[in-house]
Parts: C-alpha cells; sequence; structure tokens
C-alpha cells in the first residue's frame, strides 16, 4: 500500500510538472479536444453496446468480476494521471469510461464518479500546491459555490431521467470542449 501511494504521488508531481511546463492555451486547446471526442460515448452507449442496466439505481447488481475491477483500476490509473495533467478526472475521464464498462445506471455512475475522485484530488492539488499552481484568493468562493452545486446537482440528477442526464453531459461537454478548443 506504501508502494502505491508512493507510486501514485509521484504520478501526480509528474503531470503537475507537465503542466506547469506547458502554456495554460496548449492545455485548455488539448482539454477542449478531449472533451469533444469523450463526449459522445456516454449517451451512445447503448447503440455501441447491448448494454443490462437495470433501469432502477436500487436494482440489485451482479457481483463484481476480477475483469470489472481490472478494468476500474486501469481506469483508475489513466484517470489520475489526466487529472493531474489537465486538473480534471471524475466529469470528463472516469464519467464517460465508468459509463462504458460498467453496467450502471447514470446516476450510480455519477455518485461512483464522485466518490472515487475525492482523495486523489486531494492528492493532485496538493502536488499543484507545492509547485505553485493554486491561486489561494479564489478558493473561497469556488468552494462555497461548489459545495451547493454538488447538493443542488446530486437531488436533480436523482429525478432527471438517465437518458436526460446522458444527453447533457455529452451537449455539456462539446460545447465546452469547443469553446476551449477554438477559442469561442
Amino acid at each position: 500500500l506504501r508502494r502505491r501511494r508512493r507510486a501514485r504521488n509521484q504520478q501526480d508531481i509528474y503531470c503537475a510538472r507537465a503542466t506547469s511546463k506547458m502554456s495554460g492555451a496548449t492545455l485548455k486547446r488539448l482539454m477542449g479536444f478531449f472533451m469533444m471526442a469523450v463526449a459522445p460515448t456516454v449517451p451512445l452507449k447503448g447503440y455501441l453496446y447491448q448494454s443490462s442496466a437495470p433501469a432502477d439505481p436500487t436494482a440489485p447488481r451482479p457481483p463484481l468480476t476480477v475483469s470489472m475491477l481490472a478494468q476500474c483500476a486501469c481506469l483508475g490509473v489513466v484517470s489520475g494521471a489526466l487529472s493531474g495533467l489537465f486538473g480534471v478526472g471524475g466529469g470528463s475521464i472516469v464519467t464517460p469510461a465508468l459509463a462504458m464498462i460498467a453496467d450502471l445506471p447514470h446516476q450510480a455512475v455519477l455518485g461512483t464518479t464522485l466518490a472515487s475522485m475525492v482523495i486523489p484530488s486531494m492528492i493532485g492539488a496538493s502536488a499543484h500546491w507545492r509547485l505553485g499552481n493554486v491561486a489561494a484568493r479564489a478558493l473561497p468562493g469556488l468552494l462555497v459555490g461548489t459545495v451547493i452545486g454538488a447538493i443542488c446537482g446530486a437531488q436533480l440528477a436523482m429525478v432527471v431521467p438517465q437518458e436526460a442526464l446522458r444527453w447533457f453531459f455529452a451537449v455539456s461537454f462539446l460545447v465546452l470542449g469547443a469553446k476551449s478548443a477554438f477559442k469561442i
């Protein structure tokens, strides 16, 4: 466990350093292209794969397999690296990937994504803090707004139909990605 934690910290430090060496405009464009590429994967999963995900988020799930655990672990490694590089992870990396590999209702994908990013976000933020990449004056407002938004968003996600959530995710990511990639 200690070796894994040390490797994870090194990964975050390498990605934070790589970020420091790229221009802000380059990072923003790369992130925009990435978001546009990822956006359609969530709502189109049903067309790409035959999914047997139960419509009811409270329905019992099949047991976790070794294959699924391995896929989630690989997803975590990629997400961690990209999180350190781009400053993102949950929404743009884990959500679409988890939606593709797991037979989960979209509400469960959202909740699992949020829960999986708590500790990696703290580690990545710590690495960026040490490198001077955190605007501390912006934090209080961002934290208050994020808490309020998370509470409201979680409540809304429980009442909005899954298909609508998937398409909202895709359209939001396409628009935000295009804005970042093409300076719209």
